[in-house]
């Protein structure tokens, strides 16, 4: 579904302001499944959307504590739906104002919701460049050679758990303490990484474009033996609002998806 409005806000003798909105969203839904070859998952229904995100994760007591085994969180065989990757919606505000000879353009969009896989930040903890792992504990492990940093969460001290195929726990009879098994903290950063963190909401506003723009009047160009001449300054990619970190949602890639150029251009047209 797609919907734009546009048209004049406020406009005079001297003065306009055009604006135009946008809004739209698409979603992808399963039809008709195989039995035989459609994959068998809790998230692969009819009707279910297509674009589930899914992966494997940290595995939680039922309090929602990290469970620790020799001092490292356990990572899950199975996996689970996290979310979707697309977004719920995206939109776009465009607004041009003119004022006599002068002319503005402000061009704002973005995308609300959906999930992705943070490259550029989950593999800052594995080169030691993420500001969080600059803390005592790395340099007690790097330097000092101490193996002192204890993660917070649970270990389990009896019971156990079962699955079934999809990774739904049939029983669980696990007992739980304090984790307080030490391990080297760069161990420790490397092989958690950012967590839960590593896979971000891309939901984003960007101010994607500002133009200021000048038209020299007539009677001045002719005097320079000119039919017309103007100059204008346009900024791109000038701010983002978001909260993925460290790289760019928008590029919509979990490849390398760093953040976008900021570009500034000025020009001058003239006219014989």
């Amino acid at each position: 579904m797609e919907i734009t409005v546009d048209g004049s806000v406020i406009k005079n003798k001297n003065f306009e302001w055009y604006s135009t909105i946008n809004w739209s969203n698409q979603h992808r839904y399963y039809v008709d499944l195989d039995p035989v070859y459609s994959a068998d998952n809790l998230w692969v229904k009819k009707e279910e959307r297509l674009d589930a995100y899914t992966d494997n994760y940290w595995v939680k007591d039922p309090s929602g504590n990290v469970i620790y085994e020799s001092g490292y969180p356990v990572w899950s065989d199975y996996q689970k739906k996290l979310g979707f990757s697309d977004p719920d919606f995206s939109f776009g505000f465009i607004n041009n104002f003119n004022y006599k000879n002068w002319s503005l353009g402000i061009n704002i969009d973005g995308r609300i919701g959906g999930l992705m896989y943070n490259y550029v930040y989950d593999k800052m903890f594995d080169s030691g460049t993420a500001p969080e792992t600059d803390n005592i504990y790395r340099y007690n492990q790097v330097v000092l050679g101490q193996n002192n940093y204890v993660g917070t969460g649970v270990k389990v001290v009896s019971g156990g758990v079962t699955y079934d195929k999809y990774g739904q726990i049939t029983s669980d009879t696990r007992q739980y303490a304090t984790n307080d098994v030490p391990i080297g903290y760069q161990d420790y950063a490397q092989w958690y990484r950012g967590g839960d963190e590593r896979v971000q909401s891309k939901s984003f506003i960007k101010l994607r474009e500002v133009s200021l723009g000048y038209t020299v009047p007539s009677k001045f160009v002719q005097k320079l033996g000119l039919r017309n001449a103007s100059f204008s300054l346009t900024g791109q990619n000038l701010y983002m609002w978001k909260k993925f970190k460290y790289s760019d949602p928008d590029v919509d890639g979990e490849d390398l998806n760093s953040p976008s150029m900021r570009m500034v251009g000025f020009s001058v047209r003239v006219g014989f």
